[in-house]
């Protein structure tokens, strides 16, 4: 049964009908409904999920990882060829850190390390950050001994580098101060304009009730006058 299910979703993905594809679960007992089998809409693809979120890849190919130091990794490949500025890089799925990024000294002799001296094999993959700039990719590592240089990067490394450039330009324009002085000035303007319109308003109407009071004490005064004489 699971089996002939697999099938029939295999077809609609074959006709370019995988939106209708669906969760479907073989139940060992019938349901108050009468059915075995029970479809659900599938869950949306995990943000942090490695396999699931969409994250910039480039690959490195090298002739063998001996002779990739670290020193080599950070400055010539990420910085120099990636534009990076404090590359942090670590192993996928390991807590290990072979580049940290806050370090400002480089230490000769770590740097001279090698890939393999790391357990760094074919298929290995780093991430590698620089928060500097909001800048994130990952890096996997492929061996090709027949390789005539020594490594090579293989990727849209422009669109990696312009990327990171956009990242770096949106925080900034979020940390920014709102508008510019010319624009601040013209709503600071704005506003005193409508505060001076309201009490341009209010002092008229004071001043139409206050000529209102005048005439009428004077027409008192006219009445009262009139009775003394």
């Amino acid at each position: 049964m699971i089996a002939g299910i697999s099938v029939l979703h295999a077809y609609k993905i074959l006709n370019g009908q995988a939106d209708k594809c669906l969760d479907v679960m073989v139940s060992d007992f019938v349901s108050g409904r009468g059915k075995i089998v029970q479809s659900v809409q599938p869950l949306s693809p995990v943000k942090d999920c490695y396999v699931c979120s969409k994250k910039l890849e480039l690959t490195l190919l090298c002739k063998s990882t001996n002779l990739i130091s670290l020193k080599l990794l950070k400055v010539a490949i990420l910085e120099n060829h990636l534009k990076m500025l404090a590359p942090n890089v670590s192993i996928q799925n390991k807590s290990s850190v072979i580049i940290d990024g806050d370090d400002d000294e480089i230490d000769e002799v770590y740097f001279e390390k090698t890939l393999d001296q790391f357990d760094v094999a074919n298929g290995t993959v780093f991430r590698c950050s620089d928060f500097l700039q909001n800048y994130e990719f990952v890096l996997e590592i492929k061996v090709d001994s027949e390789l005539k240089n020594d490594y090579e990067i293989l990727g849209d490394v422009e669109h990696v580098i312009s990327s990171a450039v956009s990242d770096s330009d949106r925080n900034g324009n979020l940390n920014s101060p709102p508008n510019s002085v010319d624009e601040t000035a013209d709503l600071n303007d704005s506003g005193t304009n409508v505060s001076g319109d309201r009490k341009r308003k209010h002092e008229d109407s004071m001043e139409h009730e206050l000529k209102h009071k005048i005439a009428k004490m004077d027409s008192q005064v006219d009445i009262d006058n009139e009775g003394i004489i």
